[in-house]
């Protein structure tokens, strides 16, 4: 479970950056500045999201591709990737170990 508390840190880690690159976009340009996760994608390897779409739409349903993964991903990226990081920490969370009473 630790693997999951690392990745979880890591994405949470992302997730600021990408809300530094907005806000120092903001601050540039005066007004409010929010990039999709969807362009941040295309922007770093927009072979990987065609392939993605190729596998959804061919292997799942291809309604999972386009209103519900299209609206999610179109989300700002900070948002994306923060909620992602808190779901991954939060699978990977400690426990509290459980108390079992005997009479």
């Amino acid at each position: 479970m630790v693997v999951f508390r690392i990745l979880g840190v890591w994405f949470v880690l992302l997730a600021l950056v990408a809300l530094t690159v907005d806000a120092t976009k903001s601050l540039a340009a005066s007004t409010l500045i929010w990039t999709s996760f969807i362009d941040q994608w295309l922007a770093i390897h927009p072979a990987s999201f065609a392939a993605a779409r190729g596998l959804v739409e061919a292997k799942l349903y291809p309604w999972l591709w386009d209103p519900v993964l299209i609206t999610f991903l179109s989300l700002p990226a900070w948002l994306v990737l923060g909620g992602l990081g808190i779901l991954i920490y939060w699978i990977g969370r400690k426990r509290p170990p459980s108390k079992v009473y005997i009479n």
